[in-house]
């Protein structure tokens, strides 16, 4: 069978051992079947909240697709947000244009944050798809936390700054008409029709499309794979939720989006910075313990 990985719980009364690979919490707290830690966890985080959990190991579970690297245990760590809102499914072409032009500016604003990460092992990717937004972030345990809780609250503030702008940073647009024309799946008539949008689109427009994005999601799935205790990605999550809840629709006033299976939302990253690797970190593969962990 596949290898199970565990850890230690430290109680009151002594230690004990937890299986690390967790299952998916209840979404409702009508939904009595499960476990008792699956019901508090969904009380937790918020019934439009999921959390995913799983090791680096072949557990049979699906995965976020990883760079290749040696089969020994390592301490990668992976974290995956998806913002679950069903405007990018309905979007017409001016506002997808749009959108990706507030995803596009929002990646040369955190450009000199990426580069600061890259030595330290850090990247991140960021991507639309119909269900909604999903960041991917990829580290070590010891800093993945602190650059994706800085990397979100740069994100959740990103429209007010693209409000006051009177232009694009000067690669912003044409990396968007060079995205634009590399669509092998798009007509010409439409590339066309998308680098027209794009060329006419002012940063306040891109703005209010960004900020009518946040608006409209509701909760979402978060995936915490590699060397995360369940303790360290829920106290994760609740200060990333902290971040996000003011920004994005809590309540559901605009419709309840479509929730993807989890193997739907893991599709490969194109990680950024490409000059990132933790082989950059000295001495990173004699601290990790023979499961591949940083001691805590």
């Amino acid at each position: 069978g596949s290898r199970r990985m565990y850890y230690i719980d430290k109680q009151r009364d002594g230690e004990m051992w937890r299986e690390f690979v967790t299952k998916t919490p209840s979404t409702s707290s009508e939904d009595v079947v499960g476990l008792w830690q699956e019901r508090a966890l969904s009380l937790y985080l918020g019934p439009k909240w999921q959390l995913y959990q799983t090791s680096n190991f072949d557990t049979g579970g699906p995965k976020l697709p990883m760079p290749i690297m040696p089969t020994e245990a390592t301490c990668r760590a992976t974290l995956v947000i998806q913002l679950l809102s069903a405007r990018p499914a309905r979007a017409k072409l001016d506002q997808a244009v749009h959108a990706q032009l507030w995803l596009a500016s929002l990646e040369n604003a955190v450009s000199a944050l990426a580069e600061l990460g890259a030595p330290a092992g850090l990247t991140y990717d960021m991507s639309f798809n119909k269900y909604g937004l999903r960041v991917c972030f990829m580290g070590i345990s010891q800093n993945i936390a602190a650059y994706a809780k800085r990397f979100c609250s740069r994100m959740v503030v990103h429209h007010n700054k693209l409000h006051i702008e009177t232009e694009f940073g000067p690669t912003v647009l044409e990396n968007a008409i060079s995205d634009a024309n590399r669509q092998r799946s798009t007509s010409l008539f439409r590339k066309r029709q998308t680098v027209s949008v794009l060329k006419n689109t002012s940063p306040r427009q891109a703005a209010m499309e960004g900020e009518a994005f946040l608006a409209s999601c509701s909760g979402g799935m978060v995936l915490a794979q590699g060397d995360f205790l369940p303790k360290e990605a829920i106290c994760l999550l609740k200060d990333l939720k902290q971040m996000l809840d003011p920004v994005i629709d809590i309540n559901g006033s605009s419709g309840q989006p479509s929730v993807p299976k989890l193997s739907e939302i893991l599709y490969k990253p194109f990680w950024k910075p490409r000059s990132s690797s933790m082989c950059l970190i000295p001495g990173l593969p004699l601290i990790s313990d023979p499961c591949g962990r940083i001691p805590r």
